[in-house]
């Protein structure tokens, strides 16, 4: 048992902020320390750091460590700042749990003030760990390749806590634009539970909502109720923005730029959706009982913030317009035939990928 060939790691680990497994680290080596005292009691004690103390005076140990090369106190300056070397590029790489492991072990090698042959092999470990962790290969993945993978993540992860704005304008005889805040729980891939709030017609309004596989319940907007929208009713694209974030229509994708949000690193990218696929999921939203829409020139383009560590999607946002003909189904207007148009954006953030949401999404019971 060498600590001294680890000594760094957990160190690396709570400058990256990962506390909890230092935690457990320090309670586990309090545990076998307890239980070595125990075992050894107090005179096979003070064997041990006899021993300690002849392994200190063995002229064996100095020839790997800097004070064979420039002796004290040069040598101990130097095992001090390439200590702080690796773990200042452990803070800087913290989103790489790889990297703060492997610079937690070469950190302690590079430091060390009693070093052996053999303890040099516990940079096959290091080297081990960055192997296998992530990028697996030396190739990182496209925009499209990371989109895909972002994309099959957030359906993985089946939960997401989402908070966004978004802003709402429709015209067709009656002009409606407005802003909107909104949060609440998702359960991917079509159930939502959102609380919106906006000002609408000079009235504030908070509404909650309910989708469930395309269907859209809201309480708040028109009586005290939950009440079900219809198909083509365009408030069902602002009450529904789970289903406005669909990336099986993307097209073409770039990317921007690589910030840094919560102190984690990302890819920003941008794309376009294909207007047929665009065209085709909102004609095929119509059901046989609500009025023909004719939809046409539809377009839509939005940009995505992936982490680089885990490949998940932190915020997204999206942008779509559309001209329709038909009745559109202003709420609380009289239907109007004719041509129309309606553009709506959110910007959502998501977070709390994974945990349970409690209670269950289900459908509300209806007027």
């Amino acid at each position: 048992f060498k600590p001294q060939d680890a000594l760094l790691v957990p160190v690396a680990l709570l400058v990256s902020g990962r506390w909890r497994p230092v935690a457990v680290f320090g309670l586990t080596c309090a545990v076998l320390a307890a239980l070595s005292f125990a075992s050894l009691g107090p005179a096979g004690v003070t064997a041990w750091l006899n021993d300690l103390s002849l392994a200190r005076a063995d002229p064996h140990t100095a020839p790997m460590t800097y004070s064979y090369l420039f002796g004290q106190p040069v040598a101990g300056a130097v095992e001090i700042a390439l200590a702080f070397a690796a773990l200042s590029l452990a803070w800087l790489r913290r989103d790489r749990l790889d990297l703060v492991f492997a610079l937690g072990l070469i950190g302690t090698t590079a430091s060390a003030t009693y070093l052996h042959e053999d303890d040099v092999a516990i940079l096959v470990l290091a080297a081990v760990a960055i192997a296998c962790g992530q990028p697996a290969t030396l190739a990182e993945p496209s925009p499209t390749e990371l989109l895909q993978k972002a994309s099959t993540n957030l359906k993985e992860a089946k939960t997401a806590h989402i908070d966004g704005t978004g802003s709402f304008s429709i015209s067709s005889g009656l002009n409606i634009s407005f802003d909107f805040k909104l949060n609440g729980d998702v359960e991917i891939p079509d159930k939502s539970r959102l609380t919106t709030d906006m000002s609408l017609l000079g009235q504030s309004v908070s509404v909650d909502t309910i989708t469930i596989g395309g269907r859209t319940f809201s309480k708040g907007l028109t009586g005290s109720g939950w009440s079900e929208s219809a198909a083509n009713d365009p408030q069902g694209a602002v009450l529904d923005p789970l289903g406005q974030t669909d990336l099986s229509a993307v097209t073409t994708v770039t990317e921007v730029d690589r910030p840094v949000i919560d102190g984690r690193n990302t890819r920003h990218l941008s794309y376009t959706i294909d207007q047929s696929k665009l065209v085709e999921k909102m004609k095929s939203s119509q059901s046989g009982t609500t009025p023909t829409l004719t939809v046409s020139g539809a377009t839509g383009r939005g940009e995505i913030w992936i982490r680089t560590d885990d490949n998940q999607i932190v915020r997204q946002l999206v942008t779509l317009s559309v001209d329709m003909a038909g009745d559109i189904g202003i709420p609380s207007a009289s239907p109007t035939s004719g041509k129309g148009a309606f553009e709506i954006s959110f910007d959502l953030k998501f977070s709390h990928l994974g945990e349970p949401v409690s209670p269950a999404i289900t459908a509300p019971p209806t007027q």
